[in-house]
């Protein structure tokens, strides 16, 4: 809807690639185009190439849609580097629309800096998008919060709402994202050590084990981004071998063409299950 909002069919959406294969789901449905600045690769390490982003401000773009912290790379961007994708959102007038959902799972040595917190001055067209659906496992409850600090278009999305008929929540949603919010400190604690720990535990097989695969630890998110790129198989080939072995990942190609050679796999388990995971990824990337 804030696409919708914020710019006309045809115009230029930009995401910085690979990124959550949704984004480019919303935007080419809603007949948008979609504009892709890929990030620098530093051996797993991900980075906004500044320049290229600025080009393609500077060549028409209306809207960038930002995932902070970044869904699949696990990157949680710095407080610098925020603030230089606001300023240059500001600069060249485009839209801002920050999905933020994955900011309270941050592992050590980090810390999450969110859009709202950069200088008022670049909240003009600017909405951050976040949920209980990462950090409680609430995706049924199909509850979202969106932030606007510009009234007038905080107002504009709430007669979007109105006109599509979405102006009634569930009551048993809103009680459990409550419950969650106000009661689930420790439990967010516990599960983010937890997760770290499944982290940590796939980083020390791949460096053992598989020898043509690259693996960084991730800073944020409980999705692992797999490098296999060195193994020189076709997406789909590699697709066949995981499916045979019984391992179900989200295979790279959906998320760009930056994607291509990459696999996601899913942290957010017991640990004898990611040891499953890992016997299974044992006998065919080797």
């Amino acid at each position: 809807m804030l696409v919708e909002q914020w710019c006309h069919v045809g115009d230029k959406v930009l995401v910085l690639s690979p990124i959550y294969h949704a984004f480019y789901r919303t935007i080419e449905n809603t007949g948008r185009t979609v504009a892709e600045s890929s990030l620098i690769n530093n051996n797993g390490y991900y980075t906004i190439d500044f320049t290229d982003l600025e080009t393609q401000f500077k060549n028409g773009v209306k809207i960038m849609i930002f995932c902070n912290p970044h869904n699949p790379g696990g990157r949680v961007w710095t407080e610098q580097e925020v603030n230089k994708v606001c300023q240059l959102c500001h600069q060249y007038g485009v839209y801002l629309i920050s999905d933020e959902i994955w900011a309270d799972i941050v592992f050590s040595g980090h810390k999450f800096y969110s859009c709202l917190r950069v200088d008022p001055k670049y909240f003009d067209k600017l909405a951050v998008c976040i949920a209980g659906t990462k950090t409680f496992g609430l995706p049924s409850m199909r509850l979202t919060n969106t932030m606007i600090p510009n009234e007038k278009s905080a107002q504009a999305l709430k007669t979007k709402l109105l006109a599509y008929g979405i102006d009634v929540y569930s009551a048993f949603s809103i009680i459990a994202n409550q419950a969650a919010y106000r009661n689930g400190h420790e439990w967010v604690d516990e599960t983010v050590r937890y997760l770290e720990e499944n982290n940590n535990i796939l980083e020390t097989f791949v460096r053992d084990e598989l020898k043509q695969v690259t693996y960084r630890v991730q800073e944020s998110t409980y999705l692992a981004w797999l490098d296999c790129r060195a193994m020189g198989l076709d997406d789909q080939v590699l697709e066949k071998m995981l499916h045979k072995a019984g391992v179900i990942p989200t295979m790279g190609y959906g998320f760009g063409q930056d994607g291509k050679g990459f696999i996601r796999l899913n942290l957010g388990c017991p640990k004898a299950i990611l040891e499953q995971k890992i016997n299974r990824l044992r006998t065919i990337l080797k």
